[in-house]
């Protein structure tokens, strides 16, 4: 066993390191079948769904779990769907139906076509599904790409919004170093199911 395994890093960057390392160590065909795992998980416990609000996803990467077959699902269930488009040092959330309204932006990351008429409010959006490089299983820190962009957006987000951190399960860690612009999830799913964060207060 490796040091990175029965140690926890204490720095963003260690933490950074040790998740790549991981997820090198696993296949696409496993990330694949995890992912499945977690849109089962999503659908299976709809409570965090809110109809006749808005919910933002991620996609295109492939160290996250691909979301994008949850679009007709959460559409059914009454929701409008949003992602997120780089815009200067800001994200901002576009409606969006389906994978045609997205394009591959920064990284490969998915962006929505960026229409005026689609453009929302921070305070629009009800629900967050939110990626992140790792995420503390104690209260839901979470560790983003360091550019701060979720934050940001995360932050002008009213209190109401529902943020759920969407990760696999190699992503979680005890513990994730937390400065004043970090924000938390509430909750966390991965391919294992719903986690308690146990240190919320």
């Amino acid at each position: 066993m490796t040091t990175s395994e029965t140690q926890q890093p204490e720095t963003k960057s260690e933490m950074r390191k040790l998740i790549r390392e991981r997820m090198r160590a696993c296949s696409l065909e496993d990330r694949a079948a995890w992912s499945e795992s977690v849109l089962s998980h999503l659908r299976q416990k709809p409570e965090w769904v809110r109809p006749g609000g808005v919910v933002t996803l991620f996609g295109g990467m492939v160290s996250e779990p691909n979301l994008l077959p949850l679009l007709p699902w959460l559409q059914e269930m009454g929701m409008r769907t949003a992602f997120f488009a780089i815009e200067g040092d800001i994200m901002t959330p576009y409606l969006i139906q389906d994978e045609q309204d997205l394009v591959p932006g920064v990284l490969g990351v998915l962006e929505p076509w960026r229409n005026a008429k689609k453009r929302l409010k921070f305070e629009e959006v009800s629900v967050a599904l939110v990626p992140g490089v790792a995420f503390s299983s104690a209260d839901g820190t979470r560790l983003g790409r360091g550019k701060g962009h979720y934050d940001r957006a995360l932050e002008r987000m009213q209190d109401i919004c529902v943020r759920i951190g969407v990760c696999f399960h190699m992503q979680i860690l005890p513990t994730v170093p937390a400065e004043g612009h970090d924000r938390r999830v509430q909750s966390i799913v991965t391919e294992n199911g719903w986690m308690s964060l146990t240190g919320r207060d």
